[in-house]
This record gives structure tokens, C-alpha cells and sequence, in this order.
């Protein structure tokens, strides 16, 4: 509260108190002020100094701009209170005077207690003169020089001294104050220090080099550099200290070893000194690939995904492939060129560490890509990935008939079975077999042979495999006497995709006449064999015995020794061709009894005879072989040799009686089998005959009546393939004829015979003879009349023929002097039936499988649904 009295005082005096104050409070405002100019200048002075040095670390940057900015909010308000805000009063004032002259300070002090004193026993006037008599005496002094002043002069001295340094710097350092400014004023901010060793790549607090790796730190000084150190001093750790010389192109290169744990690099260059934290890290490295490969539309195919760690993706042409990379890091950039190093602009997406490319078209080229990436640290992949698409042509299926079919022939009501597959890797859209008619009995050259075909099974997209059996029975497709060539044929989903086939295979439909002509001929060849093996056993026998009439001693020479052992290799040789002889023979026998139509007794016969030829290959020949082996051993004893000597002739000699009863056995066989080849050719005759009649039946209603040289070109044509066709049948009576002399000369067969007879008197060859001219001439009508006649007339003859040999009963035999027992009529005949039974049974079990799949699977009704 203010002193009462001070407006009595003298105004000169309050007048000299008020300047005193306000110059006071001006003193006290530019002392304060000052005072944090230098307080904000050594900071930022400290701050240079410290930049000067190193690079200010952020601890120390935030406690200097921080001392700075507190001397700031506290001192100011604090002095501004204390001086600006409180106002001293006159008292206050005086007393501040007496600390620099305690006097003056006293008087003023006096004058003012003298103002606010309110006693009765001063005099008012007295008062009043004090005050006036000391007012005179300060008036003449000036107050303003007893401010406080040693404090403000230290503070003017230190100001001064930070200017004239800042100053200085600010001159002759201009851009490294700037950035201690800025550094100063924005802590908070990554502002780097100024230096005037400049480099174009900023190390940082921390460097990443490749684990494991030894690397180089490249410091690339800037063009704008004020120094061009001649060198960078740098250690590792505590070790010691390295120095790596500038380049000429202005860079330091530091070699880092191989490192494999975090680690410290500290650098000297210039005024640049670092301390930058190396941290190893793996580079970044592919951990899955995969490419998932879109197939064209035609396919009807989904999607695959195929592993690429082999670095190649195989995938159909036309297809779309999407590339699927997994790193061990983030990824930030990826860098994709062909095998020739252009980049390559393609449809990338990367996603952390995952890297997809997509929509790669497969075309008929190749594609070759080379991929590096680069992760948040600025590390590449150590080398690039290389991946390669190659395009693959949808080749056509694969197709086989796979089994391997015991006779290239088969009897008219006999089945044969084909094991037919297809493969194909983009799957089998379906698999059939086609057969074809080579072998037609047709004259008609204008008709066009279409062959059959019979889709087997239906495949899928996914089945690129399929396999399926047909069973093909001729008599079921019209087939006698024919020359079928069979090929199985497969189709995939290729959009124009035809059937591929597989290598043909023919197959002979024989006749029961034919067969037994074509049994006839294997037993006429087993028969020769039988007559070689008998010759050269005869040969053996006969060099036998002219070693066994020699004496002991002189059979005991090497030179006989070695002829007894090349007696034993033939022997052996001739065992070996028994067994091929019986195989044949099994196999000539199993195929006759396929026949119905062979007689049982010529059955019989073979069977004796193939038993033969097995007991002679284990029982006489093994022991004659023996026998002749022993006695060519020259540790045997002299006796014991001739002895061997002589049992092998004498085994040598039942094998020989034993193929000569193979030899009869055979030769019965045959001239039964020709007797029904007599059969079986003129039915094949006939046959052949009303073929021709039919077929000029029915061409007569374009022939008749006209000339040859009337006829049209495929109406010639036609007359001249019948009369070739005529032509053959005349040459098969021919033949016929001949043959069947032969044979009556032969067996005195009466029945055949008696066919002989009727068919010179009746003159067919000649009357074959003149319908052959008949033809040629067009007379149509008369040539169908006359062909009819005859085609009946020959099988009349077969008829009577099959009647006479059923009544007349088959030619039995069997040979004689074998030590094995025959079986009997009633033993062969059940054996008979039970082979012929087997046969039966799989003809019925392949004709039931190939019906099975033709009939039509029942299409499942809807079921009513309940109330």
C-alpha cells in the first residue's frame, strides 16, 4: 500500500526517485536479457564446438537446446516479476541507494520516515524543512549512477564476447553455424550435421552388410565437399586403427571382413568422425517357389501348382503361368531381365515377402527370366534366380494293343482278344478299336471298304490313361475266310484333335476247312523234322558201332576218346531238337484242337506221338547221351567204357524205333487231315462259287442283253474282275483234281475215290473252263444259270462226301513199340471234351465281358416323394 506523506515530499525530490526507478527497471530488462543471450549463445556455441568435434550425439543435442529454452521460461518471468511487475516504493528505492552510498541512502531514507511520521512533538514545519533542505542536496546528484552495476557489467562483457564469437563464426564459418542453428532449434529432427568433409551416401547410426560376407563400405565424397581428405582412418571395435587412401575418383573404399555378429566401425575422415553400428544380416534368398499353371480353355482343365525347385516349369502351350516367390525378407524392390540382361516389364505384385508374377503367356518361345530383389536393408540376392518356362506341345496320344496274341489267325466262332491303352498327359478323351476287311470276298472293285469302329471306353480331363479289352468273335460280324487288320485308336481334348491310331495288327479269319488245310501242312512239316532226326540218329548209330567193334585198349585212345565225345555233343544236340519238336507239336495239337471239325482219331494220333517224342527226349536220348559222355571220360575204366559204349547204342536204337512209330503216327495224322483238306477246299470251292453267282445275280438287269463293248467302264470293269474271280475257282478244280488222284493212288481210299470218279466224268474243270468264257462274252443270264448249277453240283459232292466218312467211321491206328501206355478211345475222348470244355468256357467268359460293357446302363427313376 502506498506511503502516506510522499506527496508532501519535495517534487523534485519524487521526481528524481521516479527516474531512478524507471531507469532502475531498464537496467534490470536489459540485464536480464542479456543474460539469456548469453546463456542461448554458449549453448549454441557449445553446440558448434561440439559439432566441430563429433557428431553431437541426440542425448546431448536435446540437454543443450533444453538448458536454452528453460533459462528462457524461468529466468524472464522470474526477473520480470522481481523487477518490472513489483513496483519499489520510495523506501525501497532509498535503501537500494544506501547499498552504494550508505549516506545519501540514509538521508533519503530519513526525508521519507519524516513524511509518514505522525507524531504531535514534531513540528510540521520543521518536517517540511528537512525534506526540503535535503531534497536541495540531492538535486544536484544523479541517482541513476547508484544502480547495481558490477553484475551488468560482467553480463555486458560476457554478451559482448559471445557475439563477437558467434560473429566470428558466422564470417568464417557460415553454413556449419547454419546447420548448428538448425540442429539447436529443432532437436526432435533428424537434421544432419554439417561437415566439410562431404559424402554423397550418409552412413547413419547403423549400417547392414551381408552376414557371413566380407564387404566394402563405399564413401563416395559429394561434389559439393569443401575437403578432399587424403585418407579415412577407421578401426573395428577396439583393434587397431586401418587407413584406406582416397581413389581417384574421390571415394574411400573400407574393407569389412566377413562378420557375423553386430560390431562397431569407427571413422576419422576429415572433420567426419562417426561411430556407425555394423550389423550383419542375411541376404535376402528364395525359400519356395511355385508356378501355377492355368491351361487353355480346350483342356477343361483346373489349375495346377507345380514346385520350381529345379528352376524350370514345363506347361502346355497356350497356357497362363503365375510365378509364386517366397523370401526370408521383406521385400522393397525387384528386378526381373531376360538371359541377356533387358528388363523385362511384367505384371509383379510383391506383398511383404511374398512376390507373385502373373499372367505369363506360354507361346511356342521359350521364356528365360532372371530375378534379384532387394530388401528393406538395401541388401540384393547374392545372384539372381534363373526360372525357365517351356512351352510343350500337346502331342498326340500314345496307342497300343498290348497283349501279345497267341496266333495271327482265328476260327470263324472262335474270339480273340485285344488288350488296347492309350495314354496321353492332358488326358484321353476317349479309346475304340477299328477293324478293317482286307480280305473280301467281293469282285465289285468299285465298292469302297469303310471300316468298323467301336468306342470302348469314355475318358476325362483328369484320366490320362485309359485301357479297356475288346473281344472280337468273327462269326458275330459276319467274318468267314477274311484278312481283318485290327488297330486301336484314342482322341484327347486338343480342340482339332483326330484319331491317332496304333500299328495295325492282321489277323487271318479262318474257315474249319481252312484250318484243317493250314493243321495239315504242320503236321506234314512235323514229319520232316521226325525223318532229319531219324537220319541223323542213324549216323550216330552207325559211328557207335564201328567204336564198339574195337578192342578196350584201342577204343581207350585219344583219338576214339574224342570221337565218343563228339558222338555225345550230337546226341545232346538231337535231344535238344526232340524237345523244340515237342513244343511245336503241343503247339500244333492244341491249336488242332480247337477244330470240332478234325477228326478225334487224327487228334489222337498227334497226342501219341507228341507223348512219344517227350518220353524218347527224357528216357533214350538222355541216357544215350550219357552213356556216350561216360565212356568218352578218359578217367573211366576200359571195361566200364565199352560197356557205356554198347548201352549207348542200344538206347541209340529205341530211339529210333521210337521215331520211326512218331514217323507212322504222323504220316496217318496227315493223310487223315488231307482227307478232310479234300473236304474243306471244295467247300471252300462252293462257296466261292455262289459268291459269283450272287453277285451276277445282281448285276443282271444291267448286263443282259448287251454287248461287252456296250457295257459301261465300271460295268467292264466289273465283267473283268468276275471272270478273273471265275479264272481262280477253275485253277483251285484244277488243283483239286490232281491233288485227289495223288491221294486215291496213295490211301485206296474208296470214298475219295468215288469223288474222283464223279467229278472227271462230270468234266467241272471243263465246264468251269467254258462259264470263264461264258462271262467274258456278257452272257449274264446264262453264266448265273450255269454258275448256280455247278455251285450246288460241288456241294452236293461234299455232302455225299461228310455222309460216306461218318458212316465209314475215321482211320484209327497208332503206333507200336512204345513203352508208355496209350490212352484209350474212352480216356482221349473225355480228355478231348475236357480241353475243348476250357476253350468253351473263356469263349463265354469273353463273349459275356464284351456284352456286358455294350449293354446300355439303366438310367436311375426318381423316386416319388412322400405325402
Amino acid at each position: 500500500m502506498p506511503q502516506q506523506g510522499l506527496p508532501t515530499l519535495p517534487k523534485e525530490l519524487v521526481k528524481q526517485l521516479q527516474d531512478f526507478r524507471r531507469k532502475l527497471r531498464k537496467a534490470k530488462i536489459i540485464e536480464i536479457l542479456s543474460l539469456l543471450a548469453i546463456l542461448v549463445s554458449l549453448s549454441v556455441i557449445v553446440f558448434f564446438l561440439s559439432d566441430r568435434l563429433w557428431n553431437t550425439p541426440p542425448a546431448l543435442q536435446y540437454l543443450l537446446s533444453l538448458f536454452a529454452l528453460f533459462s528462457i521460461i524461468l529466468l524472464l518471468p522470474f526477473w520480470f516479476y522481481l523487477w518490472v511487475w513489483n513496483r519499489r516504493q520510495p523506501a525501497q528505492l532509498a535503501k537500494l541507494i544506501g547499498k552504494s552510498k550508505k549516506s545519501l541512502g540514509d538521508d533519503l531514507l530519513g526525508v521519507i520516515e519524516l513524511e509518514n511520521q505522525n507524531s504531535d512533538n514534531t513540528s510540521k514545519d520543521l518536517r517540511l524543512a528537512a525534506m526540503k533542505q535535503v531534497a536541495n542536496q540531492v538535486s544536484d546528484i544523479d541517482l541513476s549512477s547508484y544502480i547495481p552495476k558490477p553484475f551488468s557489467r560482467s553480463i555486458w562483457s560476457a554478451l559482448i564476447v559471445c557475439l563477437i564469437v558467434l560473429l566470428v563464426i558466422s564470417f568464417s564459418q557460415p553454413e556449419a553455424i547454419y546447420n548448428t542453428t538448425l540442429r539447436f532449434l529443432l532437436p526432435h529432427k533428424s537434421v544432419d550435421r554439417f561437415t566439410y568433409t562431404q559424402f554423397d551416401n550418409s552412413l547413419g547410426q547403423q549400417h547392414i552388410v551381408p552376414l557371413g560376407e566380407q564387404s566394402i563400405l563405399n564413401l563416395q565424397l559429394s561434389e559439393n565437399t569443401h575437403q578432399k581428405p587424403q585418407g579415412a582412418s577407421f578401426k573395428i571395435n577396439d583393434n587397431e586403427w586401418l587407413y584406406a587412401p582416397i581413389t581417384d575418383n574421390n571415394s574411400y573404399s573400407i574393407t569389412l571382413p566377413p562378420l557375423q555378429e553386430p560390431t562397431s566401425l569407427t571413422l576419422h575422415v576429415g572433420d567426419v568422425i562417426e561411430t556407425v553400428k555394423i550389423i550383419p544380416l542375411p541376404r535376402p534368398a528364395l525359400t519356395e517357389s511355385s508356378g501355377t499353371i492355368h491351361f487353355p480353355d480346350y483342356t477343361t482343365r483346373k489349375p495346377i501348382t507345380q514346385s520350381l525347385r529345379a528352376g524350370t516349369l514345363q506347361a502346355l502351350k497356350g497356357s497362363k503361368v503365375d510365378i509364386n516367390l517366397t523370401t526370408n525378407h521383406e521385400i522393397k524392390k525387384i528386378h526381373i531381365t531376360d538371359k541377356v540382361g533387358t528388363p523385362l516389364k511384367l505384371n509383379t505384385s510383391v506383398k511383404g515377402n511374398i512376390v507373385q508374377i502373373a499372367d505369363l503367356d506360354l507361346d511356342e518361345q521359350n521364356k528365360e527370366m532372371r530375378i534379384s530383389f532387394t530388401d528393406g536393408n538395401n541388401l540384393t540376392s547374392t545372384r539372381p534366380i534363373t526360372i525357365k518356362l517351356q512351352s510343350i506341345e500337346d502331342k498326340k496320344p500314345q496307342v497300343r494293343i498290348t497283349n501279345t496274341l497267341p496266333f495271327d489267325y482265328v476260327l470263324e466262332n472262335q474270339s480273340i482278344t485285344f488288350q488296347n491303352d492309350a495314354s496321353d498327359d492332358y488326358g484321353v478323351k476317349e479309346l475304340g478299336i477299328e477293324w478293317m476287311d482286307m480280305g473280301k470276298n467281293s469282285i465289285d472293285a468299285s465298292e469302297i471298304l469303310i471300316p468298323s469302329k467301336q468306342v470302348l471306353v469314355i475318358g476325362a480331363p483328369d484320366k490320362t490313361q485309359l485301357k479297356d479289352e475288346f473281344v472280337f468273335i468273327p462269326k458275330n460280324y459276319g467274318f468267314n475266310s477274311h484278312a481283318l487288320q485290327f488297330r486301336t485308336f484314342a482322341k484327347d481334348y486338343h480342340n482339332d484333335s483326330e484319331h491317332v491310331y496304333s500299328n495295325p495288327i492282321t489277323i487271318t479269319v479262318l474257315s474249319f476247312e481252312e484250318h484243317i488245310d493250314m493243321i495239315k501242312k504242320n503236321i506234314e512239316s512235323l514229319g520232316m523234322e521226325v525223318d532229319d532226326i531219324i537220319r541223323n540218329l542213324f549216323d550216330i548209330s552207325d559211328k557207335t558201332a564201328v567204336l564198339n567193334e574195337l578192342s578196350e585198349e584201342d577204343l581207350a585212345q585219344p583219338e576214339n576218346l574224342a570221337k565218343l565225345q563228339e558222338l555225345a555233343q550230337d546226341e545232346q544236340f538231337i535231344k535238344q531238337q526232340t524237345e523244340l519238336l515237342s513244343k511245336r507239336m503241343q503247339h500244333v495239337f492244341d491249336d488242332a484242337a480247337r477244330n470240332t471239325r478234325i477228326n478225334k482219331d487224327t487228334l489222337k494220333q498227334l497226342m501219341e506221338a507228341l507223348n512219344k517224342a517227350k518220353n524218347t527226349a527224357s528216357n533214350e536220348l538222355t541216357k544215350a547221351q550219357e552213356n556216350l559222355q561216360s565212356a568218352s571220360n578218359s578217367d573211366t575204366e576200359q571195361s566200364a567204357r565199352a560197356n557205356e559204349s554198347k548201352k549207348s547204342a542200344s538206347e541209340n536204337a529205341s530211339a529210333i524205333r521210337q521215331f520211326q512209330d512218331i514217323a507212322k503216327l504222323l504220316k496217318e495224322a496227315e493223310s487223315s487231315m488231307e482227307a478232310d483238306s479234300f473236304v474243306a477246299r471244295l467247300k471252300i470251292l462252293a462257296d466261292n462259287q455262289e459268291a459269283i453267282s450272287q453277285n451276277l445275280k445282281n448285276r443282271l438287269s444291267h448286263t443282259a442283253g448287251n454287248y461287252p463293248n456296250d457295257l459301261s467302264p465300271s460295268l467292264k470293269n466289273y465283267i473283268t474282275e468276275t471272270s478273273l474271280a471265275q479264272k481262280n475257282n477253275y485253277d483251285s478244280v484244277e488243283g483239286i483234281l490232281t491233288d485227289l488222284k495223288f491221294y486215291v493212288a496213295r490211301s485206296k481210299n474208296d470214298n475219295f475215290n468215288g469223288l474222283y470218279q464223279k467229278m472227271t466224268e462230270y468234266g467241272i474243270n471243263d465246264k468251269l473252263s467254258q462259264l470263264i468264257n461264258s462271262i467274258e462274252a456278257s452272257h449274264t443270264l446264262t453264266s448265273t444259270d450255269q454258275s448256280c448249277k455247278y455251285a450246288k453240283q460241288i456241294n452236293d459232292w461234299v455232302t455225299e462226301l461228310l455222309n460216306q466218312e461218318e458212316s465209314g467211321g475215321g482211320g484209327g491206328g497208332g503206333g507200336g513199340g512204345g513203352q508208355e501206355q496209350a490212352l484209350s478211345d474212352e480216356e482221349f475222348e473225355v480228355f478231348l471234351q475236357l480241353i475243348r470244355l476250357m476253350q468253351k468256357q473263356q469263349e463265354i467268359r469273353s463273349e459275356t465281358r464284351q456284352m456286358e460293357k455294350l449293354q446300355p446302363k439303366a438310367t436311375p427313376q426318381p423316386q416319388p416323394k412322400e405325402s
